[in-house]
């Protein structure tokens, strides 16, 4: 629902810019055209003015959608105003010089498009218009700083050199840094946002992988251990078989219901939000479907159980999944294997440890998943993974802090 309004608000960006084209036109349109209406020029010339002002305030309405274009637009119509010879009327004869053009409030929109067409427009865009910018600038400022009817109409005090330059030039700038700089700003936090949604979807991708991983990784080591030992004894022992085949399904059955509950974490719409995920509950049937396949595990219990978020015993039931598999895949001749859960008031502490076996250190793979990814879910989940090898046997620890941990 979110991403379908955001879609629609890029796809519609439209209907607010041309809600405010209209909020300038009643503020700016209708006093410049007044401005214009009432001068003393001919009916040709005003027209052809009030035309211009049109046009300019209708280009508003694409300053995201064709950015460059309505810019150019709105340049072209402040070159027209900066041409144009002052406007004379009761305005010119209450002010006591003739107006120049480029002082109607029209001009405003000038700083408008220059900020979109900075921000949406390409980079090149957004050169090209600092440089019309100010070039613009400086056409204004000597505009009116040398228009000879102001010169010649002023008293002779007023010139070029004297203060009230000092309020136009600032003003001027004013209306070309300003829009640009916050052009570039938000252009810089639209890449910035941009930059962590992708941090987001590739954290995402990963997370997907590594459960994927444990999904399908020990669930096809176990199958293949036991469909290796049925094939072994199918003629001499066919009872033995039929149970090994049993594994065989539920276990497939089980890797299946994990994809279905990953494929709903996907698209909740689908069921309901998505299977369950295992717990620390599930243990007990892992477990089992790993001496099923041949590999002698004991367990230890230690402490009093304490609370664990979901995401922590998801977490739990992982390390434990993952290491099993790595003994079932790499060490299937392990004398012995110990899974270790002592609990503590900080949280959860695993310990795998398969002794007996030379090399029994399982190759990680170039793919950066099993144990690597291992380290980086608990290292998510807050805890602390190591692996060590000692002579012939091989440990993985793994710290979880329970939710009253620190």
């Amino acid at each position: 629902m979110v991403a379908s309004a955001d879609a629609w608000v890029r796809s519609h960006r439209w209907v607010p810019d041309t809600a405010l084209a209209v909020l300038l036109a009643l503020f700016c349109l209708t006093m410049s055209v007044s401005t214009v209406l009432d001068s003393a020029w001919s009916t040709p010339a005003r027209a052809t003015l009030v035309v211009v002002l049109v046009v300019g305030h209708a280009a508003v309405a694409a300053r995201r959608t064709a950015p460059f274009t309505a810019f150019a637009v709105v340049s072209a119509m402040c070159l027209v105003l900066v041409a144009a010879p002052g406007i004379t009327g009761d305005l010119a004869n209450r002010l006591g010089a003739p107006v120049p053009p480029i002082l109607l409030p029209s001009t405003l929109l000038f700083a408008v498009v220059l900020y979109s067409v900075t921000a949406d427009g390409t980079r090149r865009q957004s050169r090209v218009a600092a440089g019309i910018a100010v070039v613009g600038a400086v056409a204004v400022v000597l505009r009116i700083a040398f228009d000879e009817v102001v010169t010649a109409s002023a008293p002779a005090s007023v010139g070029p050199a004297d203060g009230w330059l000092l309020f136009l030039i600032p003003a001027v700038v004013g209306c070309t840094v300003a829009p640009w700089s916050l052009g570039r700003l938000r252009r810089a936090h639209r890449r910035y946002l941009a930059s962590q949604r992708e941090v987001g979807l590739l954290a995402e991708r990963a997370r997907l992988a590594s459960e994927i991983h444990d999904v399908v990784s020990h669930s096809l080591a176990v199958m293949v251990s036991q469909a290796e030992g049925g094939r072994m004894i199918a003629e001499s022992r066919p009872a033995v078989a039929r149970t090994v085949l049993a594994t065989i399904a539920d276990t497939g059955r089980e890797a299946m219901d994990g994809m279905h509950g990953l494929l709903d974490a996907l698209d909740p719409t689908e069921r309901g939000g998505g299977a369950p995920q295992p717990t620390l509950a599930d243990l007990s049937g892992l477990i089992d479907r790993i001496r099923d396949a041949g590999v002698p595990v004991r367990v230890d219990r230690v402490g009093d159980v304490g609370p664990l978020s979901p995401t922590a015993e998801l977490t739990a039931y992982r390390v434990v999944q993952e290491t099993l598999t790595n003994v079932l895949k790499h060490a299937p001749d392990a004398d012995d294997v110990l899974v270790r859960c002592a609990w503590s008031p900080d949280g959860l502490t695993i310990t795998v440890r398969n002794d007996g076996v030379s090399g029994a250190e399982p190759r990680t793979g170039s793919s950066g998943r099993g144990l690597p990814g291992l380290r980086r879910r608990v290292e998510a989940a807050g805890g602390e993974l190591t692996v060590e090898a000692v002579d012939d046997a091989f440990q993985v620890t793994a710290m979880i802090p329970g939710t009253g941990g620190t």
